[in-house]
């Protein structure tokens, strides 16, 4: 079983008293994550109750009962983490916690992540860790040991023989601590996780580690990525693996391989035969070192994940890069995003896709597609019968090559996220790919932002669009689409109901789309995300707007930012805002009329947490208006009113401040509210986005239980998209 502890900040003695309620025997494991006082002296108190001392020990003028915890001599596993705190140990207190430590000999997993112990709590550790013979696994990341820390970690771990899973991440060891932990990997006999990322390790650091890996035949996952390592570092690490009979993770990202011919680095390859996961992104990879990479794939018949993301491979690396992964039968997850492939690495990439069958995920973004090889790549994408993810923006694809990718589209009938963002698809493109969905009933995740869509595209039969039942995400912002055509989009949307996620922001839909935008919105009852910035929208479309968002319980985030709203806009959304509690408690007071609702009320209210007028034309009446119901119903709400014509607070709201500024812990988004929309707004100033509420989570597949849609396929599905949905533009009204 497991006792967790870490909700609240207990005290010595409170826990002893919560410990005697727990059976003797019961608890296995224990995490504590905030106060570690109790624990500290608990634990060495725990050696005196074994040698059957009845009495009350005395220690540190903090006397305690002993009578029921001897259990804790039997905790198998414990988290320990000081991050809630923000402060570092006292040496003298982890010293006796490492001293407790030192008698848990069943201890199995130790895990001290953000702990700030430094390499003097390091010092104490390992003296405690020469008795813990059964530890398993040991978590020391985010502590800031540096050097010092993991020489003293090397030595201590020479006699952890048994140790299989060992995390250091962000400790900043250095080429020096790297070259003293190696020693006491080489004694790992049964380590099979070893994670380094984030440490400054450099080729040096790296060549000692492969030393100590050559005899940790069991490690099956290796993450060494963030370091400083190079070419030579990477062969180093490449050997030691060669004698990993089940290594199937190899993290190698945010290095400085550089693009050299490397003979040596298929001769380490050929003997990676269980690799699954390769992971050489954020690199200086080019075509030498690509050609080097293809030659090593044929040996590698287990890969299923491979990122070569963040490189500069051109049109040769391409085309080497395409003979190697089609011998990849089972790879699964391909990604040559932000690189230079040109027409003829694309042309022998279509190739290799024809005998990709199970590839799921593909990312070709920021690349050089264009029309041409869109063309040739219609050829490749049919055959990818199990593609789920596909991303091809940033490729200048225009009407003539979505045309004929749409083609090739209409037979991913498992697809779910499309992305053809920032290309050059105008109406004919938008027309010919609404015609040819009508069979990717499973799509959840639709981006044609940053195009050039204006009204003919969306004039087209809606047949296609309509059997996207499942979409959850759409994105047009960013396009040229005016009243006319919004009032064809909105056969697009009204039949979306499950739609979670809109925005058609950076648009000219004006007050005429907005009526038409509030007539559509009204049946999305799921709607959590509304975003209709710049869109020369005034207090007339706002009006058109509140009505749609009226019965709309689920909406968080609404961006009217860069319009034309003024005094009476503002009015209007207070009065939708208290029209909606007032729905809301009424609608509950009906169903529940035998106890006092008011605390159920103030859970359930209006859900809208976010509204953005930034840079409207906002004056303080119009302050005076949405302070009136936010101050008054108490929501949890912020409203941005940056860059509006507020000048003066009055003494009413003055007041009110002053009281609210008490109570910020209970409130902090009101005060914030208030601190942000009395500023002044002279010149531009880049908006603040630190308070804006997250809801990527709340986009994923899986984030509703009530959804029955694909409930067996949720978890594997993410929205993607970036929640702030607002951008700092230079334009002023």
């Amino acid at each position: 079983m497991y006792a967790d502890f870490s909700a609240t900040d207990i005290t010595c003695s409170g826990m002893i008293e919560l410990l005697k309620t727990v059976e003797v025997g019961q608890q296995k494991n224990i995490n504590v994550s905030t106060n570690l006082t109790p624990l500290v002296y608990i634990i060495p108190y725990i050696k005196y109750q074994l040698l059957d001392y009845p009495h009350d020990i005395n220690l540190d003028e903090d006397t305690v009962t002993l009578d029921r915890l001897v259990f804790l001599y039997e905790i198998e596993t414990l988290c320990i983490k000081m991050s809630v705190n923000n402060k570092k140990w006292d040496e003298r207190e982890f010293g006796n916690f490492c001293k407790g430590l030192s008698i848990l000999t069943v201890l199995n997993y130790l895990d001290l992540s953000h702990s700030n112990i430094g390499h003097i709590g390091v010092k104490h550790l390992s003296e405690a860790m020469v008795k813990m013979t059964q530890l398993r696994g040991i978590d020391l990341s985010h502590n800031d040991i540096g050097e010092p820390g993991a020489q003293i970690l090397g030595k201590g771990f020479e006699n952890m023989t048994m140790l299989e899973y060992l995390k250091l991440d962000h400790n900043n060891i250095g080429n020096a601590g790297a070259h003293m932990l190696s020693t006491g990997i080489a004694k790992m006999k049964q380590l099979w996780s070893l994670s380094l990322s984030h440490n400054n390790i450099g080729d040096f650091g790296a060549e000692c580690l492969g030393h100590g890996l050559k005899t940790a035949t069991r490690v099956e996952h290796i993450d060494i990525s963030h370091n400083s390592i190079g070419n030579i570092g990477v062969e180093c690490i490449m050997e030691g693996a060669e004698n990993m009979k089940w290594l199937s993770h190899l993290d190698l990202c945010h290095y400085n391989i550089k693009d050299v011919d490397s003979h040596n680095l298929q001769t380490v390859m050929e003997k990676m035969t269980t690799l699954r996961v390769l992971d050489l992104s954020h690199n200086e990879i080019g075509d030498l070192y690509a050609e080097c990479l293809s030659s090593g794939f044929q040996f590698m018949g287990q890969l299923s994940d491979l990122n070569l993301g963040h490189n500069i491979i051109g049109d040769i690396g391409g085309e080497s890069i395409s003979e190697g992964v089609e011998t990849l039968a089972l790879l699964g997850n391909l990604n040559l995003s932000f690189n230079r492939i040109g027409h003829v690495g694309a042309e022998r990439l279509i190739k290799a896709l024809k005998k990709m069958n199970w590839l799921r995920h593909m990312d070709l973004s920021h690349n050089n597609i264009g029309d041409m090889k869109a063309e040739s790549l219609l050829q490749g994408v049919e055959e990818l019968t199990w593609l789920q993810y596909l991303n091809l923006s940033h490729n200048k694809i225009g009407d003539e090559g979505i045309c004929f990718l749409c083609h090739g589209i209409q037979k991913l009938t498992l697809l779910r996220h499309f992305d053809l963002s920032n290309n050059k698809i105008g109406d004919v493109g938008a027309e010919s790919l609404s015609k040819k969905m009508e069979n990717l009933s499973k799509l959840r995740h639709l981006d044609l932002s940053h195009n050039v869509i204006c009204n003919i595209g969306l004039k087209s039969e809606t047949k296609g669009v309509v059997s996207l039942r499942k979409l959850r995400h759409l994105d047009l912002s960013y396009n040229e689409i005016s009243d006319s055509g919004v009032e064809t989009l909105s056969a697009w949307i009204e039949k979306l109901v499950h739609l979670r996620y809109i925005n058609i922001g950076h648009n000219k839909i004006g007050d005429f789309g907005s009526k038409i935008v509030g007539g559509v919105i009204q049946n999305l009852t799921r709607l959590r995300h509304l975003d209709l910035s710049y869109n020369n929208i005034s207090d007339v479309g706002v009006d058109s707007i509140s009505k749609g968002m009226e019965l709309l319980s689920q909406l968080k985030y609404v961006d009217l930012s860069y319009n034309r709203i003024g005094d009476n806009g503002a009015e209007t959304l207070s009065k939708l805002i208290e029209n909606a509690h007032q729905i809301r408690v009424r609608e509950l007071r009906s169903r529940e009329d035998t106890f006092d609702i008011s605390p159920v009320v103030k859970a359930k209210v209006m859900q809208l947490e976010y509204l953005d007028l930034s840079y409207n034309c906002i004056t303080d009446h119009g302050v005076v208006s949405l302070s009136r119901i936010v101050g008054t119903l108490k929501l949890s709400l912020f409203v941005d009113l940056n860059h509006n014509n507020v000048h003066n607070m009055p003494d009413y709201i003055g007041a009110r401040q002053e009281r609210d500024m008490a109570g910020a812990a209970a409130h902090p988004t009101y005060v914030e509210y208030w601190q942000r929309s009395m500023s002044k707004h002279i010149g531009e100033v880049k908006s603040d986005q630190s308070s804006v509420p997250s809801y990527e989570s709340d986009f994923s597949a899986g984030s509703e239980s009530s959804d029955a849609i694909d409930s067996d396929q949720r978890s594997g599905e993410s929205s993607g998209y970036d929640s702030s949905g607002s951008s700092v533009c230079s334009a002023e009204w």
